[in-house]
This record gives C-alpha cells, sequence and structure tokens, in this order.
C-alpha cells in the first residue's frame, strides 16, 4: 500500500540549545510537509519535503482517490518513527 521512492535521508534534529531560551521569543520550529498533488493522468500523489523545501519522497504509485492517498499518508506519519533501517547495500 505504501509504495515510495526515497529521494534523501530523512534526518531528524535533537534538541537545540537555544531551548533554553524564552518560548516566545522563538520562531515557530520549520517541519517537513507532505504535498498531495494530481499527476498528468489524474492521480493523487504524494511528496514529502523537509522545512527548507529538499525533496524527501515521492508516492511510487498514483491513488484514484483522494482519500486513499491521504489514507498513506496518515499511515507514514504514524509509522516512520518506528520504521526500522534495512541496509541492502551491502
Amino acid at each position: 500500500m505504501m509504495t515510495l521512492v526515497l529521494a534523501g535521508p530523512i534526518a531528524f534534529a535533537g534538541p537545540h540549545v537555544a531551548e533554553a531560551q524564552d518560548k516566545k521569543d522563538k520562531a515557530p520550529a520549520a517541519t517537513a510537509v507532505f504535498e498531495m498533488y494530481k499527476d498528468r493522468g489524474g492521480e493523487f500523489r504524494l511528496r514529502l519535503k523537509d522545512a527548507d523545501g529538499n525533496l524527501l519522497a515521492i508516492s511510487g504509485k498514483g491513488y484514484d482517490k483522494k482519500a486513499d492517498c491521504q489514507a498513506v499518508i496518515d499511515a507514514i506519519k504514524e509509522d516512520a518513527a518506528q520504521a526500522k533501517v534495512e541496509d541492502g547495500a551491502k
């Protein structure tokens, strides 16, 4: 169901030293964003970009229904934090 082509590493930054500053003075932290769009064939697809706009992942298949594409995004958001890395480049 979740076919993705990874376009780059996904990294999660640890806490910053600046967190000790007053939170009201801090700008909101930029985060990654999922973009849902229709391809040329009319199918819904997704891409994941980091806070700087760099492409991290794209869907490997299109979905006929927008709800199906959203379900994949929701599954990725739920499962990615616990995902293990399998190194096939041995």
